[in-house]
């Protein structure tokens, strides 16, 4: 390695990314901190409006059709951390669909799929209620009918596995994006 790359390299480094795989990622500020685990790789989908998991070649089930097609930022969410009066816990992944979805109730929702959402992986701990800061995106909310977090910061509303539009309800959640 030339000096002039390795020197290049640890300003990287100092500057708060980090090379994986010789991929260089902007790494989330929670991740530096001890006790704060985060997954990368979370995305927005253009056309249902859900957070969905974008590391696999498969896209999971879209309510729109076809897979999840990531658009936007990338999220890094905090998992197996204590819930506290402004992060919410029971948030996982389905193995169906791919998205995020609220695993607190014993109805699990509408999956594309088909029938209830499938948990699998982490809890995730996600934050609502407070004043973004940088690197975090406001609007991101439950929906009650298929149970999955999805953006509301547009009128249209996406495409709900439960019919319609998503219809929000409950906290306004602020997660944290590389």
């Amino acid at each position: 390695m030339s000096r002039l790359t390795r020197r290049s390299l640890l300003s990287t480094a100092a500057a708060g990314a980090v090379i994986t795989g010789g991929l260089l990622r902007r790494e989330s500020p929670a991740a530096a901190q001890p006790g704060s685990p985060v997954q990368n790789y979370w995305r927005y989908c253009d056309r249902c409006h859900a957070m969905f998991y974008d590391r696999y070649t498969d896209k999971g089930v879209c309510p729109a059709g076809g897979g999840h097609i990531a658009s936007g930022l990338y999220f890094a969410l905090p998992y197996d951390v204590p819930p506290t009066s402004t992060a919410q816990a029971k948030w996982r992944y389905c193995t169906k669909c791919h998205a995020m979805f609220f695993n607190g109730y014993t109805d699990k929702g509408i999956c594309p799929d088909g029938g209830g959402h499938q948990a699998r992986g982490h809890n995730f701990v996600l934050p609502h209620d407070m004043v973004p800061g940088p690197n975090q995106q406001p609007e991101w909310r439950y929906c009650r009918k298929c149970h999955v977090m999805f953006y509301d910061g547009y009128e249209n509303k996406g495409v709900c596995g439960g019919g319609g539009g998503h219809s929000a309800q409950g906290y306004m959640f602020v997660l944290p994006h590389l």
